[in-house]
């Protein structure tokens, strides 16, 4: 097994075996897995990468950073990709959005990269202020304004922060991993599936009490909202 498989092999089993990895990664195949060409925007420790060539998928991996464990394109989405236009089927933004202070000029040009009948996948936190690092601070109202100024129409969104994500670290996770090695039966996607249930109910008031809280959202490209507008509406005379 060359080195680079065993890395492949390792990110891939610390994600099943991980709730919160999991239901990200879960969720995210899920949404794409009718789609080929598929850009990764911040490919951070390689997760979805990873996940996603298991699964048959073709990624190109983008970040700022650098890597030694897999190929990526060293470019910033803030200041243009080496891309044409509507060359991918799908991108993903995962845990990026809240890096960026330049957020709305980084979803343009994924906007741009990406197919007319493409999909956006991407994930924040909500309120999480105690990084250095977040300079942006979103709650579900601010990144569906967010996605909308951008050109991008909703088609799912899936609160993080439920049940079983937020007890996973204390005992949770242990006995599904267990559950999994000793009697050969993966009850992951049965709890993922549950607190994806939960996120769709009023129940999801008390996700934000959650240190997960945040959420995961799937777009396709649509009209952009133009908010000067309705600011001028607002508060003209």
């Amino acid at each position: 097994m060359s080195l680079y498989s065993k890395i492949q092999e390792k990110v891939y089993l610390r994600v099943i075996n991980d709730f919160r990895s999991y239901f990200h990664a879960y969720i995210i195949y899920n949404w794409v897995k009718d789609k080929n060409k598929i850009l990764n925007v911040g490919s951070g420790d390689g997760r979805d990468y990873f996940y996603l060539t298991l699964k048959g998928k073709k990624v190109v991996n983008v970040d700022i950073a650098e890597h030694k464990d897999y190929p990526y394109v060293k470019a910033d989405v803030t200041r243009g990709l080496p891309f044409n236009d509507k060359e991918f089927d799908a991108v993903i933004i995962a845990e990026v959005l809240e890096h960026l202070f330049e957020d709305f000029i980084a979803l343009k040009e994924i906007r741009r990269v990406l197919k007319d009948d493409g999909i956006l996948i991407v994930t924040v936190p909500f309120y999480s202020d105690g990084a250095e690092y977040h300079v942006r601070i979103h709650s579900d109202k601010t990144i569906k304004r967010l996605l909308k100024y951008c050109g991008f129409q909703i088609e799912d969104f899936i609160y993080k922060g439920g049940l079983f994500i937020t007890i996973s670290p204390y005992g949770f996770n242990f006995i599904l991993k267990n559950i999994r090695k000793f009697f050969g039966i993966d009850l992951y996607p049965l709890f993922i599936k549950l607190d994806i249930i939960l996120s769709k109910t009023p129940i999801k008031i008390l996700f934000r009490f959650s240190k997960y809280y945040g959420c995961l959202i799937k777009c396709k490209k649509g009209k952009q909202m133009d908010y000067r507008e309705l600011n001028i509406r607002e508060f003209g005379d």
